[in-house]
């Protein structure tokens, strides 16, 4: 008797499904900086939810047109202003005596891979990109079959994000439907609250980071809590 194989998936099943893993990747990379940043006026939103706000509210335009690059157009002779591979965008609200928002300043745009399967030279392209543009590019990742191995053990993709990213952050795998996020948002939080003293500078956790080996780590491959704390000094560079 013989039996069946199943089908595979073909390549728009597949596709769909990365888009699907790749979207309830962003929604925990939003949810970990909303959870634990909300109550210092910082916010993350994906590009739908930024659109959404601009049409009830057209201020929050600054924040997308400031991630925003000119980009050359030799047909026409002219700069076209290009979003850069952007997952998630990250804003403060400044507001006026009267406690009223006069200013909303991008912090930081996200690019989020679950892994990369050769993907990471799109990331590195638009780091590049923006190296002069003065804002800040950072890539969040699950690095979930470990392709970024270590800085001693380093391949292709470690080098070119270590080269060309301003940092990048790993974060924990997740499962949508457990409360382990909430859980390390409320233990973060807390390390944040007392990090104040030293005026928010980065501490050695690795909550929302913990299966993985310190090795994994450098000066610009860091675990997800440092994103926080480096979130938190571009705040305040901003209110100079």
């Amino acid at each position: 008797m013989t039996i069946a194989t199943p089908p595979s998936k073909t390549d728009n099943e597949a596709q769909s499904l990365r888009t699907t893993v790749g979207r309830r990747f962003e929604g925990y990379v939003t949810r970990a900086i909303n959870g634990t940043l909300n109550r210092e006026e910082i916010y993350a939103v994906n590009l739908k939810q930024l659109n959404d706000l601009i049409r009830r509210d057209s201020s929050f335009k600054e924040v997308l047109e400031f991630a925003k690059m000119p980009m050359q157009n030799p047909c026409d002779q002219r700069y076209d202003m290009m979003l850069p591979d952007t997952d998630v965008l990250v804003y403060y609200g400044q507001r006026d005596g009267a406690g009223f928002v006069k200013k909303r300043c991008h912090l930081a745009t996200i690019s989020c891979k679950v892994s990369f399967h050769g993907r990471e030279t799109e990331s590195t392209f638009w780091a590049k990109a923006l190296r002069n543009h003065g804002a800040k590019f950072f890539l969040a990742t699950e690095d979930k079959f470990n392709e970024l191995k270590t800085c001693e053990n380093g391949n292709k993709v470690r080098r070119l994000v270590e080269s060309f990213m301003d940092s990048t952050y790993l974060m924990n795998q997740y499962e949508s439907s457990s409360n382990s996020l909430e859980k390390d948002v409320a233990k973060f939080f807390e390390i944040l609250e007392d990090s104040k003293q030293t005026g928010y500078q980065r501490q050695s956790t690795r909550i929302f980071d913990s299966r993985r080996n310190e090795n994994g780590y450098c000066k610009r491959v860091r675990p997800f809590d440092d994103l926080l704390f480096d979130l938190m000094q571009l705040k305040f560079e901003s209110r100079r």
